[in-house]
């Protein structure tokens, strides 16, 4: 690899070459003063000095040749950790949402079964999804559904592989609930406006931004403690007793994959 700029100059270059190494390696052995007069050497001069520049040039040539090399091998093993790191990027994602999945309450009898979201409809009235699982997995009407510690909505109808589930976002639905840090319940339902994925909490004296909305049990549809959301806006009434509470879900609805359905408690 490294003389191969040699084989590449013309030849009255490669004399010229080949000529100044003569002459430096009969210098080691002969006393050339003696023989050498100040006119060869003046002859000789520019030759000589041509060859220190091509052996100056060559080891430049040969130390960017190895720089040029080294930085093409190093961008290919950026190119190639990058590639690592965005696979370890999205297996951190996957882990972090199976471990969602796992993070229930500890009620050892709850039956789940895990369905995969295959369709959904946001409209102005209805805001429900359809799963890949139905009636021939147990899944009935009327089964709540949820993520991890969180309430996603209910089983509303069902085929033998396939279900449709209302989401707590969805206007018709209503859940009876409480706040975690007074205890004060009232009931959650969902939002008429399409396109705005919060809920209202109504019957409610007291709430402050912040405050973690649960189920509370009652109705005996969805169980007690799963996570609903938390208070993001209060509206205080002018008339009556009663606020208003608007509350973000805990579950993101956009990024939503797959639901655990409640098939026995």
């Amino acid at each position: 690899m490294r003389l191969k700029w040699f084989k590449d100059l013309k030849p009255i270059m490669q004399l010229f070459v080949l000529s100044g190494v003569v002459i430096v390696a009969v210098a080691f052995y002969i006393p050339l003063s003696k023989y050498i007069t100040p006119t060869i050497i003046s002859l000789l001069s520019p030759p000589l000095k041509l060859c220190q520049d091509i052996s100056s040039n060559a080891r430049h040539f040969a130390r960017f040749q190895d720089l040029f090399e080294e930085n093409k091998r190093l961008k290919d093993e950026i190119d190639n950790l990058s590639a690592q790191l965005g696979q370890l990027q999205e297996a951190g994602q996957e882990n972090r949402r199976l471990r969602g999945l796992l993070s229930l309450p500890q009620r050892k009898s709850l039956q789940i079964q895990t369905a995969l979201l295959i369709g959904k409809d946001s409209s102005n009235w209805t805001k429900t999804i359809l799963i890949n699982k139905g009636s021939s997995s147990g899944i009935r009407a009327g089964q709540p559904c949820i993520l991890g510690d969180s309430l996603v909505g209910k089983v509303i109808e069902t085929a033998p592989n396939v279900a449709k589930v209302s989401l707590i976002i969805d206007f018709n639905c209503k859940i009876p609930a409480k706040i975690l840090r007074t205890r004060e319940e009232g009931v959650v339902f969902g939002n008429l406006e399409a396109g705005h994925n919060v809920c209202k909490m109504k019957y409610i004296q007291e709430a402050e931004i912040g405050d973690k909305v649960i189920s509370s049990g009652l109705g005996r549809v969805y169980p007690k403690g799963f996570l609903i959301g938390k208070v993001v806006r209060v509206e205080e009434k002018k008339m009556g007793l009663y606020k208003l509470a608007e509350i973000q879900p805990a579950v993101n609805f956009s990024a939503l994959e797959e639901v655990m359905v409640i098939t026995g408690q």
